[in-house]
């Protein structure tokens, strides 16, 4: 049993390298006649592949910034955008909705 999975593997890494397999999954992917040829069979596998595997993409440290959350005061790295303001979105619903509720301050 252990020789056959050995090749089915074997056979489906040469898939992915030759382009015809999902890079995630392994699943049969139909190329386009014309275009740019597919990695991936689905959104959902190239989602969570690129998720699995962030230190593929070309990122340039030239467009990392380092920034403080105007909400929690906690330092995060934004990667191409030098205004944005908050370490995520709660930050933004807390700080933006919820100002005076937190501090005990109704608005009314």
């Amino acid at each position: 049993m252990a020789g056959y999975a050995t090749a089915l593997e074997k056979n489906v890494s040469e898939q992915i390298s030759k382009g015809k397999a999902c890079l995630y999954c392994g699943k049969e992917i139909k190329q386009p006649a014309t275009g740019r040829p597919k990695k991936f069979c689905s959104e959902t596998c190239r989602r969570i592949w690129w998720r699995i595997h962030p230190e593929v993409s070309e990122q340039k440290d030239t467009a990392l910034y380092t920034m403080t959350c105007a909400h929690c005061g906690k330092e995060f790295v934004s990667y191409g955008n030098q205004k944005r303001k908050y370490c995520g979105h709660n930050c933004y619903i807390k700080d933006r909705f919820w100002r005076g509720e937190e501090n005990g301050v109704s608005e009314n």
